[in-house]
């Protein structure tokens, strides 16, 4: 067991906390007694279905990181695929995302590069991710939207911030001076301490955006980031049709972009009952009982975290860390 678990801390108490609240939340309006038959119905024929969408979300979220590495030529997918298998095995067996710092310390190793240029890398990560994922919404609403007015405002909203988030990314990697300027500006009140933290972060950030110097780096970018989620999203649709819920697009989508928002807040190992509110409450906006919907949460985390998990413990075997020293990271976790 890793030594951190032992203590335990503090940040495994909140995670924990937090899983707590989000099961009972989910779990407050369903009867007990019909969830276990449930989830027995669920089809596990479309595991291999569901496995194969996981493998190709991992290799295309690998090679979009390559691509944000790319100061380095020997940042490609297949260098960078093993770290991000384990990074993902951490985050389900540990709380509090300490996934992703073991993920850039063994990609740092991997290429011999500075941690905080790993670090950077996927701080960008999850700026295109907010931009793919709103355009995507977006996108899925107007598919569904049936001449309703307020359905294409609402996607036409998303795409508008969508594309805005896109131009200030794309001006704060052609003019990271001026981002520095008006972040120095903007917190010159503060005091020393916290400014220079501050631009540590920004620095960090404007790091990670160096991959944007040409257009076609740009678009690169952004597709594999919409595909990567689309992937995801097969996940998700897989797991739904392997319990008998059948719903529209905008729904499955909601789901993902309400797990999505999920997973960016404290929760236990392997995100315990995040998933489970994100499948409820969402679907219970669509009428999906949250019986059914509690199942499919069940269904999407064992296909997700079981592959996730055995694919990290192999991966784990390829490089020089142990579940013992991956504890002595969790120091560096304030870095992302």
């Amino acid at each position: 067991m890793l030594a951190f678990l032992k203590r335990p801390p503090v940040a495994l108490s909140i995670g924990l906390a937090f899983s707590g609240l989000f099961l009972w939340l989910a779990m407050r309006n369903i009867d007990l007694g019909s969830l276990g038959p449930t989830i027995s119905k669920a089809n596990w024929h479309w595991f291999p279905a569901s496995a194969l969408s996981l493998a190709a979300f991992c290799v295309v979220k690998a090679w979009r990181w390559a691509e944000l590495l790319k100061v380095d030529d020997r940042a490609t997918t297949g260098m960078l695929l093993p770290p991000l298998l384990i990074g993902y095995m951490f985050t389900s067996l540990l709380p509090m995302q300490l996934g992703e710092i073991v993920r850039a310390h063994v990609a740092a190793r991997r290429l011999q590069q500075p941690f905080t240029l790993v670090l950077s890398s996927m701080i960008a990560e999850r700026v295109f991710d907010v931009i793919s994922i709103l355009f995507v919404f977006a996108v899925s609403i107007l598919v569904g939207a049936t001449g309703q007015p307020m359905a294409y405002t609402g996607a036409g909203l998303l795409a508008g911030i969508a594309i805005f988030l896109l131009i200030l990314l794309v001006l704060s990697a052609k003019r990271p001076e001026s981002v520095r300027r008006s972040v120095r500006t903007a917190f010159k009140k503060a005091g020393p301490k916290t400014l220079s933290a501050i631009m540590s972060k920004c620095d960090s950030f404007l790091l990670g955006l160096a991959a944007l110097d040409r257009a076609e780096s740009l678009l690169k970018l952004f597709f594999l980031s919409v595909g990567q989620w689309l992937f995801m999203w097969g996940c998700v649709a897989i797991s739904l049709l392997a319990l008998g819920i059948e719903v529209s697009l905008v729904a499955s989508i909601t789901v993902l972009v309400a797990l999505i928002l999920g997973m960016m807040l404290p929760a236990g190992p392997g995100h315990i009952g995040t998933f489970q509110l994100a499948f409820t409450l969402t679907l219970s906006v669509f009428g999906v009982p949250g019986t059914d919907a509690f199942a499919a949460s069940v269904y999407y985390q064992v296909t997700l975290l079981g592959p996730l998990i055995v694919a990290g413990m192999l991966a784990l075997k390829g490089s020089d860390l142990t579940l013992s020293t991956a504890s002595k990271l969790q120091d560096d976790r304030e870095g992302i």
